[in-house]
C-alpha cells in the first residue's frame, strides 16, 4: 500500500498544480464548506486531507493539513494517520474526499477522534463492480471503497449524523467536458457520494 499510496500522491500533487484550478469552479467560501460538509458546530477545527482550496482557506478557526505543501496561512503539514496535536484539541475535525487518499483509513479516523469531540467525513461510495474497475485503472486514488466497505468503517462508531449526495449535483461546477461526463457516469453508475458524523461509541 505504501508504494500505491506515493503514487496516488503524485498524480494528486499533479492534479491540483496543473488541472484543479482549470476544471473546477467550485465557489468556494466558509458558507459553502460549512453547507456542503452540514458542519453546524463552533470552536476550532483541523482539516485533514485540506488540500488547497479546503474551508482552512476562509476560516480562521480552522487548521488545515495535508501531506502536500502548500505556503497558507493555518496550513501544517502532516499525515492523518500521525496528527501531532494533544487529546481533545479540537471541537471537530474533518476530511472531505479524501480518506481514500491515506494510507490507513482505520487509523486516520481514530486519531480524528482522538484529537476532536467528532470527526467528519465526506467520501464517495460505489457499486462493488465499479470498485473492482476502478482498483485496476485509477492510480489517483490506493481506495475505492464500495458502499458495504463504509459501513463497515464508520459503522462502529457513533453515527451522529448521516447523509447522501448524487455526483450529478456537481456537473455545473466543472469547466471540462471529460470531467462533465465523469460526473454523470459516477451518477449513472449508482456511485454515492456519503457525509458521515461520527463520535466515539
Amino acid at each position: 500500500m505504501s508504494e500505491k499510496w506515493e503514487e496516488a500522491q503524485r498524480h494528486e500533487k499533479e492534479y491540483i498544480e496543473k488541472k484543479e484550478a482549470r476544471v473546477w469552479q467550485v465557489p468556494y467560501s466558509r458558507e459553502y464548506w460549512r453547507n456542503f460538509m452540514h458542519i453546524t458546530d463552533t470552536g476550532k477545527a483541523l482539516e485533514v486531507g485540506c488540500g488547497n482550496n479546503g474551508l482552512y482557506n476562509f476560516d480562521p478557526d480552522v487548521t488545515g493539513l495535508d501531506p502536500i505543501q502548500f505556503n497558507k496561512p493555518r496550513f501544517v503539514r502532516g499525515m492523518g494517520e500521525d496528527l501531532h496535536f494533544p487529546d481533545k484539541s479540537f471541537s471537530y475535525s474533518l476530511f472531505c474526499n479524501g480518506i481514500d487518499h491515506s494510507r490507513e483509513p482505520e487509523k486516520v479516523i481514530k486519531e480524528m477522534l482522538r484529537v476532536s469531540n467528532k470527526a467528519i467525513f465526506w467520501v464517495y461510495g460505489y457499486p462493488k463492480w465499479v470498485a473492482a474497475v476502478l482498483s485496476k485503472i485509477d492510480k489517483t486514488h490506493p481506495y475505492h471503497f464500495t458502499k458495504l466497505e463504509l459501513r463497515n468503517l464508520f459503522g462502529q462508531y457513533n453515527i451522529c449524523f448521516f447523509d447522501t449526495y448524487d455526483p450529478i449535483r456537481h456537473i455545473n461546477y466543472t469547466n471540462s467536458i471529460i470531467e462533465k461526463i465523469k460526473v454523470f457516469l459516477m451518477s449513472i453508475f449508482g456511485v454515492v457520494g456519503y457525509i458521515y458524523h461520527i463520535k466515539e461509541a
